[in-house]
């Protein structure tokens, strides 16, 4: 359609930005003649300088007049979409692509619109139809690829990505989209390419630094990680997701108050993040800072009344401040309809922690019981696996054997191994020896899992050795491997714990694994925790495990993996080579300063030290379940409580072994 020299004036200031002139000729030509074409002009110059609203009437009345292009459908369809109004938008599009099926830019922007719409087959249907007319139209292929991430359809939304950087769109954005497409998927080093690759292009992005020292974080790759997540704060010192994650480092780094510091900063610029918030708590439990977790979390319920987790943690570390209104609202939480199966069990738990510090034990007990029916990790038990693995395990350690095992991988002493099964005081023999001076703690260390995983799993698998891979694998060990195993475990020790003489690792399944704690270092102290078992039962039952400890959420799995548990260590007892120590929690309880002194001096060999006998004064963090418990002085309730739900937990009674009388203590009578 020709234009007249007038229109074509004001068209040409159009497109050089100077909108108001422009405007003003088209209300010139407007006066004497309103055709389709100067009124789409005159609405599209305002929707061109931000007025979006002010251009539909223009839009509009240009639709009215017979045969409306392709062209006019798509602008209506673009300020319509630029408004907000995804739906009008959306059959604009649709009237532009049956009016000229051949215009791409009404395909892409139509897909733009039923993306926004969570339409996402006929967003993807529309991308296809697009690039069939422009194969090469790059923001085609990248919308493609975050409509394949939204769906899940993650291998297809990498192919989408990689033929955007093959286009030649190598920009910092595509390369971002992508790291974190691949970090989803568990492909951790080419995430951290592709975001090493974005911060060489724009040094200027804390979001691009962000993402960088995060992935760098789940690589192990500390040193790095701080950097580059520093470099973000740097870059943007409100960025309240560089702080949450400079957070976390600080924490698995075990720099307990910098990472207070920057949850902090994290929740001060981001107030409504339940997981920035919710980490803050945690950290603040783990240093036994309990009332200002308690603030936090009633902060959290603020925010979100039916956040299951804050509850949890009030009710667990604060159960004897909280208030009837608070169990009220956690009632309350537990009639709403799409709370999920783990929030439910969350609230449960929290309900039975509180009953049974009132002594409630039968209302206690029925929420005990239906948070563990609720867990669903709870499936994930088996029994038949866990007996082959005790199986394997006396099967690489024969009785009577030449401990053939010559090889030994250390012999320093350094190491303090505190094992045994979950909840029979641990936490507590750590707390006591942490108090030391002469001793750091590592937590629930994972150093005997990593050289499991990538010196006696992993390599053995490669070359496609199943059946040599450990702990069948033992017997073939060479010194030097034995001794390169040692050394990568200690300096992982020191970099987790510190310098220190002695460093415990209370990792409660290395009872697994002594058999190879054994061969590696056979110096170390170890020291077993015994417990009555039926309180030890007890005890896992009313555990909310987030990880692992999958029979805990079962009576009789629980008697189950303790029998076999038991079976394990009573072979170890037999065959190895080391002194295992043991430690009885009810003798620890009962007779705490000789007990303390005989686990300081004759255990660990330490001179004696007044700190040990108060151990619950001891700042450092704990990582475990116990965490609540040993900030208290030592407590006699939890010797015997089993009695107090004996008629409750038959199942367990009945799968434990029968031989659990030398565990009665006078305390409890």
């Amino acid at each position: 359609m020709s234009t007249s020299p007038e229109l074509q004036h004001a068209l040409e200031l159009h497109q050089q930005g100077d909108f108001s002139t422009a405007i003003l000729l088209y209300d010139q030509l407007l006066r004497s003649r309103r055709d389709a074409m100067t009124l789409q002009l005159r609405g599209l110059a305002e929707h061109h300088r931000g007025n979006h609203r002010e251009a539909l009437p223009f839009l509009k009345e240009a639709l009215r007049q017979p045969n409306p292009t392709a062209k006019l459908h798509l602008n209506t369809g673009n300020v319509y979409k630029a408004l907000g109004n995804l739906q009008p938008a959306e059959n604009h599009f649709l009237q532009a692509t049956k009016i000229n099926p051949a215009l791409c830019d009404s395909w892409k922007s139509l897909a733009e619109t039923q993306a926004g719409l969570n339409k996402e087959i006929l967003a993807i249907e529309s991308l296809h139809k697009a690039l069939q007319i422009e194969p090469g139209e790059v923001s085609c292929h990248r919308l493609l690829g975050k409509i394949f991430a939204k769906t899940g359809q993650l291998d297809e939304a990498v192919t989408s990505y990689l033929r955007v950087l093959e286009l030649g769109a190598e920009t910092p954005a595509v390369l971002n989209e992508l790291g974190s497409l691949y970090r989803v998927m568990g492909k951790l080093k080419e995430a951290v390419e592709l975001f090493q690759r974005a911060t060489q292009i724009d040094v200027r992005q804390p979001g691009l630094w962000c993402n960088y020292g995060a992935t760098l974080h789940e690589l192990k790759r500390l040193t790095e990680a701080e950097k580059a997540l520093k470099q973000a704060v740097r870059l943007h010192p409100q960025f309240a997701g560089a702080h949450y994650n400079l957070g976390n480092l600080y924490r698995d780094c075990h720099r307990n108050d910098q990472a207070i510091e920057h949850y902090q900063k994290a929740v001060e610029w981001a107030p409504d993040s339940t997981d920035f918030r919710l980490n803050y708590v945690s950290m603040l439990n783990t240093v036994g800072r309990f009332e200002e977790s308690a603030v936090q979390c009633r902060e959290l319920i603020r925010i979100d009344p039916n956040f299951a987790p804050a509850y949890y943690n009030l009710f667990t570390f604060n159960s004897d401040h909280v208030t009837e209104h608070e169990v009220a609202e956690l009632e309350r939480l537990l009639h709403n309809e799409e709370l999920d199966e783990i929030a439910r069990a969350n609230a449960f738990f929290s309900l039975g922690k509180r009953s049974d510090r009132l002594g409630l034990y039968s209302e206690a007990f029925a929420h005990f019981e239906k948070a563990n029916q609720l867990t669903p990790r709870r499936l994930n038990f088996d029994e038949g696996r866990l007996k082959s693995l005790v199986d394997q395990m006396i099967a690489a350690f024969p009785a009577h054997a030449n401990p053939s095992h010559q090889f030994r991988g250390s012999k320093t002493t350094q190491p303090i191994f505190i094992l045994g099964m979950p909840r029979s005081g641990s936490t507590l023999i750590d707390q006591i020896l942490t108090s030391h001076s002469h001793v750091q703690g590592a937590g629930e260390f994972d150093g005997i899992r990593h050289l499991i995983q990538n010196f006696l799993e992993r390599p053995f698998r490669q070359e496609g050795q199943n059946e040599k891979a450990y702990p069948g694998c033992l017997s073939e060990l060479s010194q030097s491997y034995l001794e390169e195993m040692a050394q990568v475990y200690l300096q992982r020790l020191v970099a987790t714990a510190g310098e220190a003489k002695r460093i415990t690792d209370k990792m409660p399944n290395n009872a697994f694994q002594l058999g190879l704690i054994s061969m590696l270092f056979p110096e170390a102290t170890i020291i077993y925790t015994q417990r009555d078992p039926r309180d030890i039962g007890l005890s896992c039952y009313f555990q909310n495990f987030t990880a692992y400890h999958e029979f805990s959420f079962d009576l009789k799995n629980i008697g189950i993996f303790y029998r076999e548990h038991l079976r394990l260590m009573e072979h170890w007892h037999h065959v190895l080579p080391i002194t295992i120590h043991e430690v009885v929690y009810e003798e620890l309880v009962s007779n705490q300063v000789t007990e303390t002194h005989r686990l300081v001096e004759e255990i660990c060999g330490l001179p004696w030290e007044e700190s040990c006998l108060q151990f619950h004064q001891n700042e450092r963090a704990v990582h475990t379940a116990s965490l609540w418990q040993v900030r208290q002085p030592i407590y006699q309730q939890s010797v015997q409580k089993w009695k107090q739900y004996e008629k409750y937990i038959g199942p367990l009674l009945e799968t434990l072994p029968v031989d659990t009388q030398r565990f009665d203590s006078p305390l409890s009578q």
